[in-house]
């Protein structure tokens, strides 16, 4: 029987991620650190959060709101994650000037 947040496992599954996004952006350059790095963190750790804040709230329609704040968060994170694929074909290759400065 589920007798709290903790006891969700879209709630264990969200910290395994929060952890995860934390681990994974280690290794981001130390100039984003409180940029995009900061960002995704949030975004990271926001889903367990909100599930843990709705259910605390004991009102079913409580609990829907903050899943899909939590679903926005994920779109966020994602969003966000794409930037970093970028990032590394950009240090690869960065753009050409054609000689021109």
């Amino acid at each position: 029987m589920i007798q709290s947040f903790k006891d969700l496992q879209i709630w264990n599954r969200s910290v395994d991620l929060s952890i995860e996004i934390y681990q994974a952006t280690a290794t981001f350059p130390k100039s984003e650190l409180f940029g995009l790095t900061s960002q995704i963190r949030r975004a990271g750790v926001s889903p367990a959060a909100n599930i843990a804040e709705g259910w605390s709230r004991k009102l079913s329609r409580s609990f829907h709101h903050f899943l899909d704040i939590s679903r926005g968060s994920l779109a966020e994170l994602y969003t966000h994650w794409k930037y970093p694929d970028d990032w590394i074909s950009f240090l690869i290759s960065p753009p050409t000037t054609n000689g021109r400065e």
